[in-house]
Order: C-alpha cells, then sequence, then structure tokens
C-alpha cells in the first residue's frame, strides 16, 4: 500500500506541475507579459497556490485544526478553479492561432479575461453545487417481491466523506433530510468517511441520529481503507449502524448482501460468500450493496487495485446468481468536466442512473461529498430514495 501511495502521489505532483506552468505560460502569452520579474513572482504565487493542496493533506493528517481544515478547504478549492482556468485557456489558445494565421484581429487580452471569468464564476457554482444536496426518487421493478417490501422506501447514502470538508453540521443536515422520508431502511454504500480528519469520532452522536423502521446498514468503501479500517469500524460500532462484512441476511424475504470494498494487498473468493442453495436463493428478491458499479468477481477473486483501476463492467456474476438489485458509487458521476468523461468512460456508462437487463438492475448514486476539490458542476449531489415495486 505505502509504495502504491507513493508512486500515486509522486505522478500526482508531477501533474500538478505541468498544468501549473501550462496556466503561467499560457496566462503570459495572452496577457503579453514580458518583464522577467512579474513573470517569476507569478510563477512563485501559482506554485504556491497548487502546491498547497498536498501540503495541506499532510497538515490536515496529522494536526487537524480549524486552520488546517480551512486552509485544506482553500487550497482543494483552488486546484478546482485551476482545472476550470486550464478548460478556459482552450477557446483562447484557438482565437489566438485564428488571429496569427487567418489574419484576423481579435483583441486577446479581453477575450482571455472574459473566459477565465466565465471559469472562475462556474467553479464558483460549482462549490455551491456541491452544498445543496437533492432527494432523487427511483422506482425498481424486483421479480418475486414480498407484500412486506411493496412500494416500501429505502434510502442508498454513499460517497459522503465525512472529515476535513464535510463535518458533523454538514451530516446533521443531511439527517434530517433522510428521516423526513421516513424510510424503511438505509443502505451506505461505502465512503462514508474521507480519511482526512482526525476529529471522526465527534460524528457519532449524529451518525446515531438516522432512523429507519427496520434500521441502517453499512458497507465499506476504498476511503475507509485510506482513513484506517480498523478506525472507521472502530467509530461505527458506537452507533447503531450495522456493518455487513461480506454478509448475507434476510429481512422480512428480501436478502440483502453486504460486500465490503477489497483492502490493499488483499483478495477474496466472492465464492466462498455467496453460496447459492446454502445462504443465497435466487427465487428470493435480494439487493447487493457494493460500493463499486463493477462486476463483484474479477476471475474468482477480487483486488483493491484491480477494481479501482480496472473495473469489470459486465455484472455477469450477480446476474447469473440472480442478484436483482445492486446498489453502488463511488465514481461521483465524476464530479466536474473532464472527469465525468473520464468516469463515463472507465465504467462504460455506468458511473451513474439506474440501468436494467432483464431481472437484474443497478442503480449508481453521484453520491453525496466529494474527494479533491470540493465541487460539482454536471451533477448534482444526492440522497436517493428508493421505492421497491413487484415486476410483472
Amino acid at each position: 500500500m505505502q509504495l502504491q501511495f507513493i508512486l500515486f502521489f509522486g505522478v500526482f505532483l508531477i501533474i500538478l506541475t505541468l498544468i501549473l506552468v501550462y496556466l503561467w505560460f499560457s496566462t503570459n502569452t495572452f496577457f503579453n507579459i514580458t518583464n522577467f520579474r512579474a513573470k517569476f513572482i507569478f510563477l512563485l504565487i501559482l506554485f504556491f497556490l497548487t502546491w498547497s493542496f498536498p501540503v495541506s493533506m499532510f497538515i490536515e493528517r496529522v494536526n487537524e485544526s480549524v486552520i488546517s481544515r480551512g486552509y485544506y478547504f482553500f487550497s482543494a478549492a483552488w486546484v478546482g478553479v485551476l482545472i476550470h482556468l486550464i478548460i478556459a485557456t482552450i477557446p483562447v489558445w484557438l482565437v489566438l492561432l485564428i488571429t496569427k494565421y487567418a489574419k484576423v484581429k481579435f483583441e486577446i487580452k479581453t477575450i482571455a479575461i472574459v473566459f477565465f471569468l466565465l471559469a472562475i464564476v462556474y467553479a464558483a457554482y460549482g462549490l455551491w453545487n456541491a452544498r445543496n444536496v437533492r432527494v432523487k426518487n427511483v422506482e425498481v421493478p424486483i421479480k418475486n417481491l414480498t407484500a412486506e417490501w411493496e412500494g416500501k422506501k429505502i434510502i442508498q447514502l454513499s460517497d459522503l466523506h465525512l472529515g476535513a470538508l464535510y463535518g458533523k453540521s454538514f451530516l446533521e443536515k443531511i439527517v434530517q433530510k433522510v428521516n423526513a422520508q421516513n424510510p424503511e431502511i438505509i443502505f451506505i454504500t461505502g465512503d462514508l468517511f474521507d480519511g482526512m480528519d482526525g476529529s471522526t469520532g465527534t460524528l457519532v452522536g449524529a451518525l446515531n441520529s438516522f432512523k429507519a423502521n427496520q434500521g441502517v446498514y453499512f458497507v465499506t468503501g476504498n476511503h475507509e481503507s485510506y482513513l484506517g479500517l480498523n478506525r472507521a469500524l472502530d467509530i461505527l460500532k458506537q452507533t447503531d449502524i450495522k456493518i455487513l462484512d461480506d454478509q448475507i441476511i434476510d429481512l422480512n424475504g428480501l436478502q440483502i448482501i453486504g460486500l465490503s470494498y477489497p483492502e490493499f494487498g488483499t483478495t477474496k473468493d466472492i465464492k466462498t460468500i455467496i453460496r447459492p442453495g446454502e445462504n443465497f436463493f435466487s427465487d428470493k428478491p435480494s439487493v447487493l450493496l457494493y460500493h463499486a458499479p463493477a462486476n463483484i468477481e474479477l476471475n474468482g477473486t477480487s483486488s483493491h487495485t484491480s477494481a479501482y483501476w480496472k473495473p469489470d463492467i459486465d455484472f455477469s456474476y450477480a446476474k447469473n446468481l440472480g442478484i436483482n438489485l445492486q446498489l453502488s458509487g463511488h465514481a461521483h458521476a465524476g464530479q466536474f468536466f473532464p472527469f465525468t468523461l473520464i468516469a463515463h468512460s472507465i465504467y462504460n456508462g455506468y458511473d451513474y442512473g439506474l440501468h436494467t437487463d432483464g431481472d437484474f438492475s443497478i442503480y449508481t448514486t453521484s453520491g453525496i461529498g466529494t474527494w479533491g476539490p470540493p465541487m460539482r458542476t454536471l451533477n448534482k449531489p444526492e440522497i436517493v430514495e428508493i421505492r421497491l415495486v413487484r415486476k410483472n
């Protein structure tokens, strides 16, 4: 895990550096900045702003405080603004090329100002949008659904990323919205914690305030491993939330399968967890909780690295078992461009929404919180309210 993290972090820093140098060069060109001292100071400012993100991550991890949280939010927000500014340079460069080769006169400085301002305003909207969680209503037909579950409300929560950016007050607002729906059951499909904050223990009271007739159930995501799996589970054990760690339970005829997200350096054989005819029955309705919108079996095993970077998207194992509904998150629907396109490509369109194939359905939520830049532009954070109906 350490080596993988170091490699990822190293690549991340290199990319950040290349991005800021590109913005520096583009801005100098657009505004015709030629003074060496001005260019050097501008470069130092960009380096300070951009490298503040990894620095603030380290500070927040080792010494959490109000100041460190504020610094972390500022630096994470700047990275989002930086990406939007990079996108804004593309049309300006196109106009500059037209001016140069088509001999058409454009005021490049004015055009750059307009696009940069638009990028900043759009990024600001993304910051606001990320904090305004909506309730998304979904209806899912289920084969052989029992009368006890017909029309009942299921709430799915995913990717809250509680920690430095999303704290106790944010969680309390989510709890109020969820409880107002009067759900039959609540499913939390991973990444409840972000892995950055040292005060996650203060969230116990709010987590214990979720109300559902049949209880609250949780499966891990990849960020529980980043926080420290034992630490995350210790927090949850202080609440009434039930942890499903590769377990199957039956609630009034509805089979709930909870699969933990694979940890670093481990594999698991799904066939030893789901045993048809022993602990799972295909003629009974079933809901699978798994953090990632991916097949739960990868050549007999499932590992953290392969599940994260090379997800299998055919869902063949769940379909062949006769599972009716899979609930996932993880992809955040990409949060903002161009990551929306990347997530859509990696998960082959299963990065968001309801998809049905025969008796199998999967709903991938955009989630509630964010990772990295605390912004969303092309999608909204959501609490998912699912109504189960009998499939004819």
